[in-house]
């Protein structure tokens, strides 16, 4: 691997997809979605790599669908799912 790019599922996976793009097009292979599905999959590891060995394998050789999934499983900290109805929230715990 060029820059030992590496995504452990421990955070939010901005970076990782960012740093996938840029080494694609540092290769002359930003269009080649094939590719860069390819080259995600070398660098995934722990919990990541758990993960992505669940994925169907149209997941797992498709750069948009794995993009795709990246983002619904390992989203922006801004953009995490909301509490779920039985969770209570701090502003409804009593003080």
């Amino acid at each position: 691997m060029d820059d030992a790019i590496i995504f452990r599922g421990e955070g939010p996976c901005d970076d990782f997809l960012r740093a996938v793009r840029k080494a694609a097009f540092d290769k002359g292979k930003h269009k080649d979605g094939d590719w860069m599905a390819g080259y995600a999959s070398t660098c995934f590891a722990g919990e990541a790599l758990r993960w992505y060995e669940g994925l169907d394998d149209d997941v797992q050789d498709d750069w948009k669908q794995l993009r795709t999934a990246m983002l619904e499983r390992f989203p922006p900290v801004s953009e995490k799912p909301p509490q779920s109805a039985s969770e209570p929230s701090p502003a409804s715990i009593p003080g």
